[in-house]
């Protein structure tokens, strides 16, 4: 993003926020839109676990493949490193996907 143009609480518009998750050499990233009278930090207040499958199904980017399990309330993530090998991180293995994340930012904006 070359510019963020976000004024203030007069501007409406859709932020794009990604989250990017690392596990040692493994990284993976979920993109998701905002809309509406929002702007700046407020937009970068994440948390995994609001996030069900609707939301999952409607994230713009997914390139770790997050799912969540309703039944039995499990997030997985399978991570990526740079030789493209995986790595399947879920919660049965008493790892927090929360801890994981190591970057979260706004890389667009539409203003409507």
């Amino acid at each position: 993003m070359k510019t963020y143009e976000a004024k203030g609480d007069t501007d409406r518009g859709v932020h794009t926020i990604s989250v990017i998750f690392q596990n040692g050499e493994y990284k993976g990233n979920i993109a998701y839109d905002i809309g509406g009278n929002c702007y700046g930090l407020d937009l970068l207040d994440f948390d995994i676990d609001t996030l069900d499958t609707d939301m999952i199904e409607s994230l713009c980017i997914n390139d770790c493949r997050l799912s969540w399990d309703e039944e039995n309330d499990l997030y997985t993530v399978e991570l990526k490193n740079e030789n493209g090998n995986t790595l399947l991180c879920d919660q049965l293995e008493d790892i927090d996907l929360a801890k994981m994340v190591v970057a979260i930012e706004i890389i667009g904006y539409i203003n409507q």
